[in-house]
Order: structure tokens, then sequence, then C-alpha cells
């Protein structure tokens, strides 16, 4: 499986933007101030899962039918971008490039937006460094800063890590760990289905269209030990859209950031006695693997509490419906 490596930060950026839904960002307890760099490529990821730059759509979800979704218009940006000899890495070499990508991601859309533009980044733009805008402590716009790695999602890995600690986040339930380590395509197809009904079931009672509801709440995982479950702080108003409706968007946003620092925390302690095989000096990578589901907070909020921890590197798994529809 190829996956993204990860070094979160956020920064604010698309306020000129005009939306048609307000973005809510997630928030943030360590992320940074940092001021706007030349060149930065701001894209807004919308609740709906469109993706913008500035007032321009470059990127509609439809989600019942998947098969007529179109990345066109944001490979075409990165490309374009990857030609410009001015943001090349090393003039007259389009591999890497040396602007940042800017995701300014509403809390609740589903992870596999952000991860789809990820994976874009890499592939089509050569784009090594992203900035995540999250809202601190102080209601401020601050940065969690991401590096994406050389040498996946690009070429394969020539020198395969054999140890690892890896964090699952799944949106399938807590009897789903199996399939989702062990047969991830199918996992994430039977994933699909379920997300299509929820869609289907839920469109009536809204005007703008169905949401998920499964993942309401998804299952955490440290090296297969299980450490609770995050629920999304967006709450319906209809009480049968939810799988928790008696929890409240303060208890769950308060129940989330102890989970995350459980996780960091976890995290840490096994990554600490768990050393590299590729080079020993070092301690195994770390991988996030979470449902494209997912809520994009849950992310935004686990990379977070690994900063916290002092943690910096973070690998992120792509998603086999990026695979799946760009053969």
């Amino acid at each position: 499986m190829s996956m993204l490596l990860v070094v979160l930060a956020a920064t604010c950026a698309a306020a000129q933007e005009s939306q048609e839904t307000p973005i809510t960002l997630p928030k943030a307890e360590n992320a940074k101030k940092d001021p706007r760099r030349e060149g930065t490529l701001t894209l807004s990821v919308r609740p709906d899962g469109s993706v913008a730059c500035m007032a321009r759509v470059l990127f509609r979800p439809s989600p019942l039918e998947p098969e007529k979704e179109d990345w066109g218009k944001l490979r075409e940006l990165f490309d374009a971008r990857r030609q410009m000899r001015m943001w090349q890495e090393k003039e007259g070499s389009g591999e890497f490039v040396k602007y940042a990508v800017r995701l300014y991601a509403d809390r609740s859309v589903p992870f596999q937006y952000a991860q789809f533009i990820l994976m874009h980044a890499a592939q089509d733009g050569g784009v090594t460094r992203i900035e995540i805008e999250a809202r601190g402590e102080d209601k401020s716009r601050d940065t969690l800063f991401l590096t994406l790695p050389r040498d996946k999602g690009i070429a394969p890995d020539r020198n395969p890590e054999l140890n690892e600690v890896r964090i699952v986040l799944c949106a399938a339930g807590r009897d789903k760990l199996a399939p989702h380590l062990a047969e991830k395509e199918r996992h994430d197809a039977d994933l699909e289905r379920a997300e299509q009904a929820d869609l289907k079931s839920t469109a009536e009672k809204h005007k703008s269209g169905g949401h998920l509801v499964l993942n309401d709440v998804c299952s955490a995982w440290v090296q297969k030990a299980e450490t609770g479950t995050l629920h999304k702080t967006w709450v319906c108003a209809e009480a049968s859209h939810l799988r928790v409706p008696d929890l409240g968007e303060e208890k769950r946003a308060e129940g989330n950031r102890s989970r995350y620092r459980d996780i960091a925390a976890k995290t840490k302690e096994i990554s600490d006695k768990t050393r590299s095989t590729v080079d020993p000096s070092k301690r195994a990578p770390i991988i996030l693997d979470a449902d494209g589901a997912v809520a994009w907070e849950h992310v935004v909020g686990v990379v977070d509490a690994l900063a916290g921890a002092g943690i910096e590197e973070v690998q992120l798994v792509g998603n086999p419906r990026y695979w799946r529809r760009n053969k």
C-alpha cells in the first residue's frame, strides 16, 4: 500500500474565497502561527467534499456515482505549476516543487477528500510541503505542517521497513479491525456502499443533500490495542441520523481531546521501544491508517496530539479508491 508521510501543521488563507457553505476548521492545540509564504497554493475543502481554489471550484464530489467524479482540473493545476521554473526545486526539473499546498478544510469533511488532494499533490505536482489550517485555543487560525515523502507515492519503496507503529481509525465499527488491516480494498468497497446508503437515507431530511451517519462514531486502535471511540463534533438536528443522539457537541469535543492524547501517549510509549529496520538509529515509522469516511477533524486531532507528544513525523496510508479510480 502506498503511503504519504505527514508532518502536520495549519495556516490561514482562504478568507477572501466566496463559499457556498461556511467552513468550520478543526481545532488544534499544538499548531503554530505562521506567515503565508510566497507561492502557497490554498485549497479549501467544503463540508460536502467540493474543492476550490479561491472562487474557482476544481472538484465536486459525486459519491452516489463515483465513476463521474473528475479530479482533472486539480491535476492540471498541479501539473501546470510543476512545469513552472519559478516553482521547481531544481530549475529545469519538475520532479519536486518548492511551494507549499495549504488545506483549509472543514472539520466534518470525510478524510478521503483531503486524502485525494495529498495523493494528487505528490503524484501530479511533486509537492512535498503541506500546511493545514486549524483553529487554536484562542480561536486564531494556526498552522500544522506536513511533509510528503519523496520516496512514497511517486516511486516504489526499494528498502521496505519491517517495523512500524500503526494507529487505526475505523468508521465501520469495533469489530472491523481485522478486515481493515488484512482486506483493505474489500473493506473500503464495503464501506463505500454503506456510505452511499447513508447518503440516500438521510437526503429526505436535508435540502442540501444527505450526510454520513456511520462516521458519527469511529473506533481507534494503536498496534491492535483498542484506545476508545471518537465522535464527529458536527451534530445533526435529526436524532435518527446520529449513532449517539444524546451526546452534544461540547461533550464530543471534550472526549475527543482526551482520546487524542491517549492515542498519542500510547503511540509514543511503543515508538520509544521500536527501532527502524532500515535505520536502527531511528524509531520505526508511525503510520496513521484512517478510513476515507473518518471525519477530517480526527486526522488533524491525532496528528496534533502526536506533535504535542514530540512526534513530528507520521505516515498517512493512501486510499484504495484513489488507486481504483486512477488505473
